[in-house]
């Protein structure tokens, strides 16, 4: 197969190699290309069977000089890890791990993980029938179980942002022995043989979508968008977990522009958080939502 297609838009993604498992291709490098509607990011696009992390290996790649919109796909990961630098569960034929190298000149950086997070969501509703919803501030909720998450490393040089490398993890099937004990309970997948070249197509489309409305100025459109899928709602009760081990319940009253969640204290005092993990305090029943009702990962930080 020739390793450079042309996609619809008329770029040139690269493919530098195609993944293989159990004797056939991973990805049809094809079928990916002719979805992809992209003119910035995905230009280049690198596939790998196996890797230890695609964050470290993008982050590596960033000081080499490769581009902004520079993608690495892995078909498994040895040392993935999500936020708080938990590990990310990672086997082969179950998920899809993508990292995105961004280079970020405007002024609401802070959003981008929200973007992401939303990008994502998007992604998974454009090739099923599910409603996501997200956990501030970029974990996928699928009926109360975390589908995925989005990782966001900044390296800051000088007090400027140099470069972003943006992980996004998805449960595409539940792996063929199960889910791991430990995270059994929480994690969800997107079933219904989804094949990863759309979900990346889509993933990468709804990225590029969502991260020129910041570059143009249009963070409302995102804002609005994230806050309608946001399970810590106004009103909604949270738990707010320290560094020191301190863990504190307060009323969830929105996200702010700025991309962090104003809470309120039970003595009236508001304040923003910014990198704390933050779960709901209380949890309904799966599917209480109303974005639930209208509409008929893996991994596993250990905050979900």
């Amino acid at each position: 197969m020739d390793p450079t297609l042309r996609g619809t838009s008329g770029v040139m993604p690269r493919l530098s190699r195609s993944i293989y498992e159990n004797g056939g291709a991973f990805l049809e490098a094809a079928r990916l290309i002719r979805k992809l509607q992209t003119y910035h990011i995905g230009r280049k696009i690198e596939l790998v069977p196996t890797i230890d992390s695609t964050q470290d290996e993008i982050l590596r790649r960033a000081e080499q000089g490769e581009p902004e919109g520079f993608v690495l796909v892995a078909g498994c990961q040895t040392a993935g890890r999500g936020r708080q630098g938990d590990r990310w569960f990672s086997p082969a034929g179950t998920g899809l791990y993508v990292s995105v190298l961004l280079r970020p000149d405007f002024r609401t950086v802070a959003l981008i993980p929200l973007a992401l997070g939303l990008s994502a969501a998007q992604a998974v509703e454009a090739v099923s029938a599910h409603i996501v919803e997200l956990k501030w501030p970029n974990d996928l909720i699928l009926k109360g179980r975390k589908l995925g998450g989005v990782i966001a490393e900044s390296q800051v040089r000088e007090g400027r942002i140099q470069h972003i490398a943006a992980g996004i993890g998805i449960n595409v099937q539940e792996p063929e022995g199960g889910w791991p004990p430990e995270i059994a309970m929480r994690a969800a997948c997107i079933g219904c043989n989804t094949p990863r070249e759309d979900l990346i197509s889509e993933l990468l489309n709804a990225i590029e979508t969502n991260y020129t409305h910041l570059r143009r100025g249009r963070a409302m459109a995102i804002l609005d968008q994230y806050r309608s899928r946001c399970l810590q709602r106004s009103g909604k009760p949270v738990r707010i977990s320290h560094d020191d081990g301190r863990s504190v319940e307060a009323i969830a009253v929105d996200v702010e522009d700025d991309g962090s969640l104003l809470v309120e204290h039970a003595d009236g005092r508001r304040e923003r958080i910014y990198g704390q993990p933050v779960t709901l305090a209380l949890h309904g029943r799966a599917g209480d939502s109303p974005r639930e009702r209208t509409k008929c990962c893996n991994g596993y930080p250990s905050d979900q």
